[in-house]
């Protein structure tokens, strides 16, 4: 009766079928029905949007408090911190998204983990310490560190973070409750992706043990995000990003769109044979406003590449040539942005080909060129079918082992970049250098095949995919809409400090009607699917489709009328 275990499409499309016809009776008593008799493993891809309708009505409400009872009695790991993040999220965070949990999604969050606390006396002492390292985290992201930087440290004691109501050290609050005592009680390493498993056995999943004494603060962000490092039961130092005072469920969401694509890419013998897969991370939100994400090792911007320092490639091979700050003002000045945009390409050389000469001895140069270049195809074509934007150098990483792309920062999704102050003209991101690094070839050749292959992947999965983005952006927990404040601060100038203030008076000002929103972003997305890239237009075949988005990419009419700061001269 069901499919078999590596064919997630069937859950997707019974769970797009029930949330969108909610109300109907006969459906609710088909789904009681698939709750009780499917394995409860299939259901965690989507658990987050599952967990996201507790606090409904009636029957319904019943139904999805069964699934999640079994989902997290069967599956802790993947779903304790999920509810928790409910249960506290009306604590913090927004007026707006306080509204959007309500009381009963809280109290219903509440009551599943007391479920889950009776169920067995691990459970219980499970999800006790989940909710002790929780706190702790969300107290790490909030912690104030100005005067920690006025002072000139570089590393702060953990013995600074005092956590819960006996103000317990951060380092100390999990050993205090003498959990060496139970493994199984243990919580498990918050960015270790773990597979769901048809047994429910995660007895050899890595366990918190320790961490470091000290944290640091990055340099880069609008928070200034934490590093921490926690070492696990497996002996593994793992080091992690925490994020305060910013909603992680956006990139969240993302990743999980891409653990779905290349589940469809691997399935696919000329995807797999070219190894085309998107490099992900794991992503654990802790509650409205905090979050913990996996640190992508041996990676570095693109940006800090090619113009930040101490490396900064342009300045290094054409120290006479103009600087990246003198192109985004003589851009951000220019009346006639053409004519700047083919002035800075006379006075901007690429060099990103250097990177792969500078990292890797021949031949290793050839092989990890080669995996950017597949990597780089594969990113455009989902970034392009999922409108993902906002992708300045800083939002690109390449990665030092292997030359592949990790993309971060997924706060403008569903082609909402259309949206911004200035509209983003270009449906990936396909600049000089970005090409610059693909070799003598430059889109020809191995890119377009590799975008050419993701594309007849993603057309014979369309179904499977928009079903995904429907369940997504139907999300009621989610907010991927893009407020008049939000659009400001992904284009505001870093020297205006009046930008702060207009994002704040914005930030609840959207009243456009969400679900005809959703409406056109799951169109729009079937259409990039069938070829249609002009809706108006005739459908084209997937070369044909290849041919027109790079060349829309890589048009300066199209790069010229670009935020400044995306750097579309880079």
């Amino acid at each position: 009766r069901y499919a078999a275990d590596g064919d997630m499409t069937p859950v997707f499309r019974i769970l797009s079928l029930w949330f969108r016809h909610f109300q109907h009776t006969l459906v609710n008593d088909e789904m009681a029905d698939i709750v009780q008799s499917v394995p409860s493993y299939k259901f965690i891809p989507l658990s987050y949007q599952v967990i996201s309708r507790l606090g409904t009505t009636s029957t319904k409400s019943n139904i999805v408090q069964e699934l999640v009872r079994r989902l997290a009695t069967e599956h802790p790991h993947h779903t304790i911190v999920q509810l928790l993040a409910l249960k506290n999220g009306s604590k913090r965070g927004t007026a707006a998204y306080r509204d959007n949990i309500g009381v009963l999604k809280t109290e219903e969050a509440g009551n599943v983990l007391n479920f889950v606390k009776r169920s067995s006396p691990m459970l219980a002492a499970l999800v006790e310490n989940m909710e002790v390292l929780c706190d702790a985290y969300i107290t790490l992201a909030l912690h104030d560190t100005k005067e920690y930087e006025r002072r000139g440290l570089k590393k702060i004691a953990l013995a600074n973070i005092l956590v819960g109501r006996d103000r317990v050290p951060f380092d100390n609050c999990l050993r205090l409750r003498k959990c060496n005592q139970s493994v199984p009680a243990r919580p498990a390493v918050l960015t270790v992706a773990i597979k769901p498993r048809p047994d429910g056995d995660y007895s050899n999943v890595p366990r918190v043990q320790s961490f470091e004494k000290d944290f640091t603060v990055t340099d880069s962000g609008v928070h200034k995000p934490k590093i921490i490092y926690c070492y696990g039961s497996d002996g593994v130092r793992r080091k992690q990003l925490v994020k305060g005072n910013d909603d992680t469920r956006q990139d969240l969401v993302i990743e999980q769109a891409f653990d779905i694509v290349n589940s469809f890419l691997d399935e696919d013998p000329n995807t797999r044979r070219r190894h085309l897969q998107i490099k992900t991370y794991k992503v654990t939100p802790l509650d409205t406003v905090a979050g913990v994400l996996e640190w992508v090792d041996n990676t570095m911007p693109m940006g800090g590449y090619l113009n930040g320092k101490p490396v900064d490639a342009h300045m290094r091979y054409h120290p006479h040539e103009w600087k990246h700050v003198q192109c985004r003002s003589y851009l951000q000045k220019a009346t006639d942005k053409y004519a700047a945009y083919l002035d800075i390409q006379q006075h901007f050389t690429p060099v990103f080909h250097h990177y792969f000469l500078e990292k890797y001895p021949d031949p290793a140069t050839y092989s990890r060129r080669a995996a950017y270049t597949r990597s780089v195809a594969v990113t455009s074509i989902v970034g392009h079918v999922l409108g993902i934007g906002d992708r300045h150098s800083q939002n690109i990483l390449i990665d030092e082992a292997t030359g592949e792309l990790v993309h971060i920062d997924f706060g403008v999704v569903f082609d909402q970049g259309m949206t911004l102050i200035t509209p983003e003209t270009v449906p990936f991101r396909l600049t000089r250098d970005v090409v610059d690094g693909m070799g003598c070839n430059g889109v020809d050749g191995v890119f377009t095949r590799c975008c050419e292959e993701t594309l007849k992947v993603l057309r014979k999965k369309g179904n499977a995919l928009a079903t995904i983005v429907e369940v997504f952006i139907h999300d009621p927990l989610y907010n991927w809409t893009l407020s008049p404040g939000r659009a400001l601060q992904v284009q505001k100038d870093k020297a205006d400090n009046d930008v702060q203030m207009l994002v704040d008076a914005t930030a609840d000002d959207d009243d456009e009607n969400v679900a005809d929103l959703a409406a056109r972003v799951l169109l729009r997305v079937k259409q990039k699917l069938q070829g249609y890239e002009d809706p108006t237009g005739e459908a084209m075949s997937v070369e044909g489709q290849v041919k027109h988005l790079i060349q829309v990419a890589r048009d300066p009419h199209n790069l010229c009328k670009i935020y400044p700061g995306w750097g579309p001269w880079l």
